[in-house]
Protein backbone atom coordinates (compact mmCIF):
# COMPACT_ATOMS: atom_id res chain seq x y z
CA UNK A 1 0.00 0.00 0.00
CA UNK A 2 1.58 3.03 -0.97
CA UNK A 3 0.32 6.42 0.25
CA UNK A 4 -0.57 8.02 -3.10
CA UNK A 5 -3.40 5.12 -3.17
CA UNK A 6 -5.24 6.75 -0.21
CA UNK A 7 -4.20 10.66 -1.28
CA UNK A 8 -1.80 11.34 2.36
CA UNK A 9 2.23 10.61 2.85
CA UNK A 10 2.09 8.48 4.96
CA UNK A 11 -0.32 5.58 5.78
CA UNK A 12 -0.39 3.45 9.07
CA UNK A 13 -2.28 0.29 9.17
CA UNK A 14 -3.52 -0.71 13.36
CA UNK A 15 -4.40 -3.90 13.65
CA UNK A 16 -5.46 -4.46 17.24
CA UNK A 17 -5.31 -7.77 18.11
CA UNK A 18 -6.77 -7.82 21.75
CA UNK A 19 -9.76 -6.25 23.12
CA UNK A 20 -8.96 -3.78 25.51
CA UNK A 21 -12.23 -2.79 27.08
CA UNK A 22 -10.82 0.59 28.41
CA UNK A 23 -10.15 1.86 25.00
CA UNK A 24 -13.05 0.78 23.33
CA UNK A 25 -14.90 4.10 21.43
CA UNK A 26 -11.86 5.89 21.92
CA UNK A 27 -9.00 4.68 19.51
CA UNK A 28 -7.09 7.42 17.29
CA UNK A 29 -8.08 9.97 19.46
CA UNK A 30 -4.80 10.66 19.54
CA UNK A 31 -3.81 11.70 16.07
CA UNK A 32 -4.73 14.96 15.19
CA UNK A 33 -7.14 15.87 12.97
CA UNK A 34 -5.46 18.11 10.82
CA UNK A 35 -2.59 15.99 9.82
CA UNK A 36 -1.80 14.45 6.28
CA UNK A 37 -1.42 11.02 8.37
CA UNK A 38 -3.94 8.03 6.85
CA UNK A 39 -5.07 5.63 9.59
CA UNK A 40 -6.50 2.27 8.56
CA UNK A 41 -7.72 0.81 11.88
CA UNK A 42 -8.84 -2.85 12.36
CA UNK A 43 -10.34 -4.46 15.25
CA UNK A 44 -11.61 -7.68 16.32
CA UNK A 45 -15.69 -7.36 17.01
CA UNK A 46 -17.09 -9.35 19.35
CA UNK A 47 -20.98 -10.03 19.95
CA UNK A 48 -22.43 -10.63 23.42
CA UNK A 49 -24.42 -13.91 22.96
CA UNK A 50 -26.71 -13.99 26.26
CA UNK A 51 -28.38 -17.13 25.07
CA UNK A 52 -25.24 -18.71 25.18
CA UNK A 53 -24.70 -17.40 28.15
CA UNK A 54 -27.81 -18.57 29.59
CA UNK A 55 -27.14 -22.54 27.95
CA UNK A 56 -23.58 -22.38 29.10
CA UNK A 57 -23.98 -21.55 33.03
CA UNK A 58 -27.62 -24.04 33.16
CA UNK A 59 -25.10 -26.87 31.78
CA UNK A 60 -22.59 -25.98 34.14
CA UNK A 61 -24.92 -26.11 37.46
CA UNK A 62 -26.95 -28.96 36.18
CA UNK A 63 -24.54 -30.92 34.81
CA UNK A 64 -21.13 -30.17 35.91
CA UNK A 65 -21.12 -34.06 37.91
CA UNK A 66 -21.24 -35.47 34.64
CA UNK A 67 -18.25 -34.07 32.87
CA UNK A 68 -14.65 -33.98 34.66
CA UNK A 69 -13.74 -30.91 32.68
CA UNK A 70 -16.90 -28.91 34.38
CA UNK A 71 -15.88 -30.34 37.19
CA UNK A 72 -12.69 -29.19 37.15
CA UNK A 73 -13.93 -25.61 36.23
CA UNK A 74 -16.91 -25.46 38.72
CA UNK A 75 -14.13 -26.97 41.55
CA UNK A 76 -11.09 -24.32 40.57
CA UNK A 77 -13.74 -21.31 39.90
CA UNK A 78 -15.46 -21.50 42.74
CA UNK A 79 -13.25 -23.48 45.66
CA UNK A 80 -15.58 -25.99 46.20
CA UNK A 81 -15.57 -29.70 46.55
CA UNK A 82 -17.75 -32.54 45.36
CA UNK A 83 -19.38 -34.32 48.00
CA UNK A 84 -22.75 -35.32 48.54
CA UNK A 85 -23.95 -31.74 49.53
CA UNK A 86 -23.66 -31.98 53.50
CA UNK A 87 -20.26 -29.85 53.65
CA UNK A 88 -20.78 -26.01 53.38
CA UNK A 89 -18.37 -25.78 50.49
CA UNK A 90 -19.75 -28.45 47.93
CA UNK A 91 -20.13 -27.37 44.74
CA UNK A 92 -23.81 -27.89 44.43
CA UNK A 93 -24.26 -25.39 46.48
CA UNK A 94 -22.93 -22.76 44.12
CA UNK A 95 -26.56 -20.96 42.65
CA UNK A 96 -26.47 -19.86 39.46
CA UNK A 97 -26.55 -15.84 39.94
CA UNK A 98 -23.13 -16.48 41.86
CA UNK A 99 -21.94 -18.17 38.22
CA UNK A 100 -23.30 -15.51 36.18
CA UNK A 101 -21.39 -13.06 38.14
CA UNK A 102 -18.21 -14.42 37.17
CA UNK A 103 -18.99 -15.29 33.83
CA UNK A 104 -16.75 -13.45 31.58
CA UNK A 105 -17.55 -14.49 27.58
CA UNK A 106 -14.22 -14.70 25.64
CA UNK A 107 -13.75 -12.92 22.21
CA UNK A 108 -13.36 -16.54 20.39
CA UNK A 109 -16.72 -18.08 21.76
CA UNK A 110 -18.85 -16.94 18.04
CA UNK A 111 -16.08 -18.30 16.59
CA UNK A 112 -15.95 -21.76 18.52
CA UNK A 113 -19.94 -22.02 18.51
CA UNK A 114 -19.87 -21.56 14.49
CA UNK A 115 -17.05 -24.36 14.37
CA UNK A 116 -19.22 -26.44 16.39
CA UNK A 117 -22.64 -25.91 14.01
CA UNK A 118 -20.47 -26.42 10.70
CA UNK A 119 -18.79 -29.53 11.97
CA UNK A 120 -22.58 -30.75 13.90
CA UNK A 121 -24.05 -30.34 9.79
CA UNK A 122 -21.38 -32.43 8.63
CA UNK A 123 -21.46 -35.09 10.86
CA UNK A 124 -25.42 -34.81 10.00
CA UNK A 125 -25.42 -35.40 6.21
CA UNK A 126 -22.26 -37.87 6.81
CA UNK A 127 -24.87 -39.91 8.70
CA UNK A 128 -27.60 -39.30 5.87
CA UNK A 129 -25.18 -40.04 3.32
CA UNK A 130 -22.96 -42.83 5.04
CA UNK A 131 -21.57 -43.87 1.28
CA UNK A 132 -19.91 -40.53 1.25
CA UNK A 133 -17.23 -41.83 3.72
CA UNK A 134 -16.47 -45.34 1.38
CA UNK A 135 -15.64 -42.74 -1.21
CA UNK A 136 -12.56 -41.81 0.70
Amino acid sequence: LSGREFGSEKTWIIAELGIDEDRSGKELQEFVVDSDLQIIYLRQQQHDLPQFKNYFLRVLKNNYQSYSLLSSLIQQMYNCTLSNGNNTDDCSKVDIQRMALSYKQTSTVESIIKAIYALTAVAANLQKKPHVLTKW
